[in-house]
């Protein structure tokens, strides 16, 4: 509910905390629950040049949360507790893992996309038991990302607090979420600050979102990633056998196309068996066996 925006905003607050750049966050430099890259996507949404994001105010950083995290995952128009569970979520997370994650609880098609039919199923469902479901699965996310060794301890506090389930007095977001829902009175913020952003990692033929503009080089074909020497190019000295009669007539030398075709074989037999050589002298250097994997 967007009521409890103030509140919401608060708790992410509050687990979030001020500058951290932990050399295995992959979420680098983050400083209020906003990292370098999201400040720099919103800076220039805003039309503003990129700047630091230690030092982010207050305001700024609720204005980037509720845009790019609240307002992605529908927290409006969710009741409240679920709203909040939502929220944080997709500020550690991302808000697209938070969506099929809510999908999957509820049953419904996992597309990211909060709409009409994931809303609708949120309706029919009992708050409280779709709060205390997603958590457990966001849980099971986290114990498979790479890096859960190194902040397993505050994720764990942050999503279930200090003991596993909902307790009245406990400070995870579990606990919190369902008083909320349950409309429980007084609820316990809370009460350390949860370090690493639980980001998949992203796969490396996939673009980033907001990406920098970049000047992309056709090459029509296989990527040319390997360097070979310009004396083992065939196309070098194709050019070089094509052009030769032209030279060699200008010299006075008197060259015929079928002249031309044979040294080309002769070219071409040269460089087949210095490329078969070198095969045999990389094999005999080399430091590994050649296996079947």
């Amino acid at each position: 509910m967007r009521t409890n925006y103030p509140q919401i905003q608060a708790w992410v607050g509050l687990s979030e905390g001020g500058y951290v750049n932990h050399p295995r966050d992959p979420g680098g430099a983050t400083d209020r629950g906003i990292t370098q890259r999201t400040f720099d996507a919103w800076n220039r949404k805003q039309g503003k040049p990129k700047r630091p994001v230690r030092g982010i105010t207050k305001h700024v950083a609720e204005q980037i949360i509720e845009f790019q995290y609240l307002d992605a995952v529908r927290a409006a128009d969710l009741p409240g507790g679920l709203d909040y569970a939502m929220a944080d979520y997709a500020v550690n997370s991302g808000p697209g893992r938070a969506a099929k994650d809510l999908q999957r609880t509820l049953g419904v098609q996992a597309d990211g996309v909060i709409g009409v039919q994931t809303l609708a199923a949120v309706a029919k469902a009992d708050t409280a038991d779709v709060i205390q479901r997603l958590c457990q699965r966001r849980m099971r996310f986290l114990r498979g990302l790479k890096h859960w060794t190194t902040f397993k301890g505050g994720w764990t506090r942050r999503v279930m607090g200090d003991q596993p389930g909902v307790q009245i007095r406990d400070i995870g977001v579990i606990d919190r979420a369902v008083r909320l829902a349950r409309d429980a009175g007084a609820i316990p913020a809370p009460v350390a600050v949860t370090h690493g952003k639980a980001l998949e990692p992203i796969p490396s033929n996939s673009q980033p979102t907001d990406p920098e503009p970049t000047v992309q080089i056709s090459t029509k074909g296989k990527p040319m990633n390997d360097v070979k020497s310009f004396l083992a190019s065939k196309t070098i000295w194709g050019a070089v056998i094509a052009v030769a009669p032209t030279v060699l007539g200008l010299l006075g030398l008197n060259v015929t196309g079928a002249d031309a075709a044979e040294a080309a074989q002769h070219v071409n037999a040269i460089i087949t068996a210095a490329g078969g050589l070198l095969v045999v002298y990389g094999r005999v250097k080399a430091t590994k066996a050649i296996g079947m994997k």
